[in-house]
């Protein structure tokens, strides 16, 4: 949709008891404990969600676990956090809530009940601050930037492009370039993209920087 001419007629006063928010996202029951030692011969515990909303998360560290709730995949950005929670390994043996649809439920629901079992059983205090870290520059070389055409529609679209290389190889698919080409779009609409296309590169919203090309990243702190 690019455009709306109406406004919404606003909801039915009896419309907020009929549908009520659903509670919050727990897990029924949870054993937390320290991880024994490795058995020699002794095959992994699959890791993830079981039949029956059974979830296991066997031998991982809680910066880890605080990781995974948080939704960062950098550990670069928990701060605060005790040594000890990087060594200390523990096992998480939980069932998830019927109600909720356990055969049906990800990575964003797992993420939201071990936050709220996190704060349950580890009184887990956090905020995110911004932080000076260093940052990707923008800039525009060859082939110049042309005007858009108006007429046209914002989007962007990604292709693979491959080389010599990349096809010689049976795991050249894997080193295939990405190319991103988006038309009628402002730089900071593409910038806003980035994080999407290269979010394992870029972790953090667009902001100005200042000259030394300092900016400001969100960090969770413990």
């Amino acid at each position: 949709m690019d455009s709306a001419n109406q406004k919404p007629t606003p909801n039915l006063p009896e419309v907020a008891a009929a549908l009520p928010p659903p509670p919050p996202l727990e897990f029924e029951v949870a054993d937390v404990k320290p991880s024994p030692p490795l058995t020699p011969g002794a095959l992994p515990t699959a890791i993830g969600f079981k039949p029956g909303g059974r979830v296991d998360l066997p031998r991982f560290p809680i910066r880890f676990w605080i990781q995974l709730a948080f939704g960062s995949n950098a550990s670069g950005e928990i701060v605060g956090l005790p040594k000890s929670m990087d060594t200390a390994n523990f096992d998480i043996i939980a069932k998830a809530p019927a109600a909720a649809g356990a055969a049906n439920l990800g990575s964003e629901e797992l993420s939201i009940m071990l936050r709220a079992l996190l704060e349950d059983r580890f009184k887990l205090k956090a905020h995110y601050e911004d932080r000076p870290v260093t940052a990707y520059t923008l800039t525009a070389v060859k082939p110049k930037l042309k005007k858009a055409d108006p007429a046209n529609r914002t989007g962007c679209k990604t292709s693979t492009q491959t080389t010599a290389a990349t096809t010689s190889t049976p795991f050249g698919p894997l080193l295939a370039g990405r190319v991103v080409t988006c038309q009628n779009i402002t730089m900071a609409q593409f910038a806003d993209q980035l994080s999407i296309f290269g979010s394992t590169y870029l972790r953090y919203p667009r902001v100005e920087c200042d000259r030394t090309r300092r900016c400001l990243g969100l960090f969770l702190h413990l």
